[in-house]
């Protein structure tokens, strides 16, 4: 059986991608717990992150109790770290379930030049739109710094 994370030989980087449902995280940053943390490249949002669970569940209530619970300390382990590697002003989380089948949480970072800071991110009246090169690489460097420490 495959690894759920593995070397990409095209990329040469570690990404994790699940063998029962194929979900992958684009951009893979590294592993916090039990879970996998990976950069969601969205301008209006930057350092926005999604956090995946080693094994593959369908829905929460899938989930034992007791793997929810790690999941959801994973889940509070990785908001402390982008809060602080990003130095945002609040972090909105989000498990939804309906568009992919598999157990995923939205981290998403929100500042204070935020247009529509009393909305879901989901309400943002701007399109996604990819982060520029530099961005990105500073703040998966910020990321990384701290998930190495």
């Amino acid at each position: 059986m495959l690894l759920p994370f593995f070397t990409s030989p095209l990329r040469k980087k570690r990404m994790y991608k699940c063998n029962t449902c194929n979900f992958e995280l684009w951009n893979y940053l590294g592993q916090i717990g039990e879970s996998h943390l990976g950069l969601y490249d969205d301008f209006r949002y930057p350092g926005r992150c999604l956090l995946v669970y080693r094994d593959h569940h369908d829905h929460l209530t899938q989930m034992s109790p007791s793997t929810a619970m790690i999941f959801m300390n994973d889940i509070l382990k990785a908001g402390n770290l982008l809060t602080k590697a990003l130095s945002c002003e609040r972090m909105n989380y989000a498990i939804l379930g309906n568009a992919e089948h598999h157990v995923h949480a939205h981290l998403i970072p929100r500042y204070g030049t935020d247009p529509v800071p009393k909305k879901s991110p989901w309400n943002h009246p701007d399109e996604a739109t990819p982060m520029s090169d530099d961005l990105k690489k500073f703040i998966i460097n910020n990321i990384k710094i701290r998930l190495n420490k």
